[in-house]
């Protein structure tokens, strides 16, 4: 069954910021009842690579380049509403 919420996060260059806030939602909310879809703003340090190996199951973005908070976040919510999300929340890393 599909998880209503999906939590988008917006990466750039700040892995550790991106992983700190993945770990905290799996410590601290109910992880039945979201996805979390990290968008990377095409960043130029390895975090895309490094994110899809500390969390396997979440689902990526490539964005490619950076498009900017806001075109960045947009593509996120774009992808959350074409996948079927009942709410889709924009989170800042």
């Amino acid at each position: 069954m599909q998880k209503p919420v999906a939590l988008l996060l917006l990466n750039w260059n700040t892995p550790e910021h991106t992983s700190d806030c993945i770990t905290s939602l799996f410590t601290y909310c109910d992880a039945n009842i979201f996805d979390i879809i990290v968008a990377d703003n095409g960043s130029t340090d390895g975090s895309l690579q490094k994110l899809k190996s500390q969390f396997p199951e979440l689902t990526f973005i490539d964005n490619k380049e950076n498009l900017g908070y806001a075109e960045g976040n947009n593509r996120a919510v774009i992808y959350s509403m074409q996948n079927g999300y009942t709410y889709s929340l924009v989170m800042n890393n």
